[in-house]
C-alpha cells in the first residue's frame, strides 16, 4: 500500500541521503568547512528553511559516507572521518555550561565516550548555576568482578569537558577528530561565553552551531573572537529554489513506486505557496497526495492541492503557523488584508509605500495613513509581534516561515468582519 508519509516528511528532519534534496552549494560548502583545521561552523537560515536536515548530512559527511560525498560538486581533499556528537537545545538549555553538561551526561553525545560517568547533583546556588558532577571511575577488583568508586567533586565544568574530549581523542575513535554538532542553538537565552569555549579546544574538535538566524551576529554574539576559527565556515541555508524543489517531487516519485506523479502544474503551485521553504513543501505534498489518493488519482493535481490547502488551515496542520496566524489577525478583516498583502512580497525587507496603495484600492480607502495603524498593531505585542520595522516605511516579517504560510492561506474572515478592539 502506497505511504504517502515515506516521501513527505513535514515532521520529521530528513536524515536519509535519498531523500534529502538539493542544496549543492551548502553540502559544498560544508564540505570545505570541514577540511579547515582547527575551525569552526555555523549553520544558519530562517526558520522551516532546513537547517537541522542539513546539519544531519553534515555528520554523515563527517563520517565519510558515500552516500553524501557522492553528491558533492569536488571531493574532500583529505578522507573525512570524524567522531559525530549531536546535541538539540531545549528551553531548560539557558547558557552554554548547561550545553556542556548535557553533552557530557546524554549518551547520543559524550557520555557513552568518556571513561568516567558524570551526573548533574545540584543546580541553581546563589543566583547563578552551579553544577556538582559525581565521577564514577571502574576498576578490576577481581578477575570477574568491577568495583565502583564514587567520588563527588566540584569541578570546573569546562576543564571536565576538555578533559573528556582529550580522552575521545586519545581512543582515536576517528583520525580526523571530533565534531559536535549544537542544533536549535538560538533557543539558549545566554550565548555569551562560547566564544571562549571554543578557543580553548583542541585544534580537533569542531564545533557546528545550527540556529534560526539572519545573519552570524544575531545567532553568536561574541564572534569577532573566533572570527578566524569562522572563516569559511558559515554556511547560510537559503530558501529552495525550483530546481531543488523540483529534485524534492523527483525524490518522492521515487520513493512512491512511480506509482504517484506530480505534474509540472501541480510542482509550480506548490513551490509558489511555500516560497522556498522545504517544510511548506512537504506539508502541501503529503496533504495534496493524500487527497490525490482518496480521489482515485494517480497523478497529483493542481485542485489537489488546493483542497489539501485548504484542509491545512481547517485541520489546523501547522499549528504553530495557524495559531499566530489568528492571533495577528484575530477579528478584523482589515488587518488580515494588510497582512497578506505585505506577505505577498517577494522582499525580505518590504517598502510600505506601494502595499499601502493596492491595500487602499482593495479597500476603497481614501486615508492611506489609516493602514499604518493596522500596521502598528501587527508590530505589537498584542497581535504576536509578526511585523517589525527596520527603517522609516520599512518593514519585514519576523518569521520568514510565517510569511510564506500567511501567504499561502486562504481568507479567515470575510468582508465586513472588523473587531472592536483596535486601538
Amino acid at each position: 500500500m502506497l505511504n504517502p508519509a515515506k516521501a513527505f516528511t513535514p515532521a520529521k528532519v530528513i536524515e536519509d541521503p535519498e531523500r534529502f534534496a538539493g542544496r549543492q552549494r551548502e553540502l559544498d560548502e560544508i564540505a570545505d568547512a570541514l577540511q579547515i583545521e582547527g575551525g569552526h561552523m555555523m549553520i544558519y537560515g530562517n526558520r522551516g528553511i532546513g537547517k537541522s536536515s542539513l546539519a544531519h548530512q553534515m555528520m554523515l559527511m563527517a563520517q565519510g559516507h558515500e552516500s553524501i560525498l557522492c553528491r558533492l560538486t569536488h571531493r574532500p581533499i583529505v578522507p573525512l572521518d570524524f567522531v559525530p556528537v549531536y546535541l538539540q537545545c531545549e528551553d531548560s538549555i539557558t547558557n552554554v555550561d548547561e550545553i556542556i553538561v548535557r553533552l557530557l551526561t546524554t549518551h547520543d553525545a559524550l557520555a557513552d565516550w568518556i571513561p568516567f560517568k558524570v551526573s548533574r547533583v545540584s543546580a541553581e546556588q546563589g543566583g547563578q548555576l552551579g553544577v556538582n558532577l559525581k565521577i564514577i571511575s571502574t576498576k578490576a577488583s577481581t578477575k570477574t568482578a568491577v568495583e565502583e568508586i564514587q567520588e563527588t567533586i566540584t569541578p570546573d565544568v569546562r576543564a571536565t569537558f576538555n578533559n573528556a574530549l582529550k580522552n575521545v581523542l586519545d581512543l582515536k575513535l576517528g583520525e580526523s577528530g571530533i565534531l559536535i554538532v549544537i542544533d536549535e542553538f538560538d533557543r539558549v537565552q545566554d550565548r555569551s561565553g562560547l566564544a571562549s569555549l571554543m578557543k580553548s579546544l583542541d585544534p580537533r574538535v569542531k564545533i557546528a552551531l545550527v540556529g534560526v538566524s539572519t545573519n552570524v551576529p544575531e545567532l553568536m554574539v561574541d564572534h569577532e573572537s573566533v572570527a578566524r576559527q569562522l572563516t569559511g565556515g558559515c554556511i547560510k541555508t537559503e530558501p529552495m529554489t525550483a530546481m531543488e524543489i523540483d529534485d524534492l517531487f523527483n525524490r518522492a516519485e521515487l520513493i512512491l513506486d512511480n506509482q504517484i506523479t506530480f505534474p509540472n502544474t501541480t510542482r509550480n503551485y506548490i513551490a509558489s505557496l511555500a516560497k522556498g521553504h522545504p517544510f511548506l513543501v512537504h506539508m502541501l505534498g503529503l496533504n495534496s497526495t493524500i487527497a490525490a489518493l482518496r480521489a482515485g488519482h494517480s497523478a497529483v493535481s493542481q485542485e489537489s492541492a488546493e483542497a489539501a490547502l485548504n484542509d491545512i488551515a481547517v485541520k489546523g496542520t501547522a499549528p504553530i503557523q495557524e495559531g499566530m496566524y489568528k492571533d495577528a489577525v484575530a477579528h478584523s478583516y482589515t488587518r488580515e488584508v494588510v497582512l497578506k498583502e505585505f506577505a505577498l512580497v517577494d522582499d525580505e525587507e518590504i517598502r510600505t509605500t506601494p502595499v499601502y496603495a493596492r491595500i487602499a484600492q482593495k479597500l476603497g480607502m481614501q486615508d492611506q495613513n489609516a493602514i499604518s495603524v493596522y500596521m502598528g498593531q501587527l508590530a505589537s505585542d498584542k497581535y504576536g509581534r509578526v511585523l517589525e520595522k527596520t527603517r522609516e516605511r520599512y518593514y519585514r516579517f519576523r518569521d520568514s516561515l510565517f510569511k510564506a504560510y500567511a501567504a499561502s492561506r486562504p481568507f479567515l474572515l470575510q468582508p465586513g468582519n472588523n473587531e472592536v478592539d483596535d486601538e
